[in-house]
């Protein structure tokens, strides 16, 4: 990976509140996603999360 490139991260958590949603951006992840999730969910999450790592190569 070149110095300086972004890893991309889904906060995967128990919390679900907006502040906690927040809280994950703020810390650098690029999407939080809440406990219990549907399968689908989490691997739209990651398709999305790799769709924009693409475009931003």
């Amino acid at each position: 990976m070149p110095y300086g490139k972004q890893i991309k991260a889904i906060a995967l958590t128990a919390y679900a509140g907006e502040m906690n949603q927040q809280q994950a951006i703020k810390a650098g992840f690029q999407q939080h996603v809440s406990k219990p999730i549907e399968p689908s969910i989490l691997v739209q999450a990651i398709h999305s999360l790799v769709g924009s790592a693409d475009s931003n190569s």
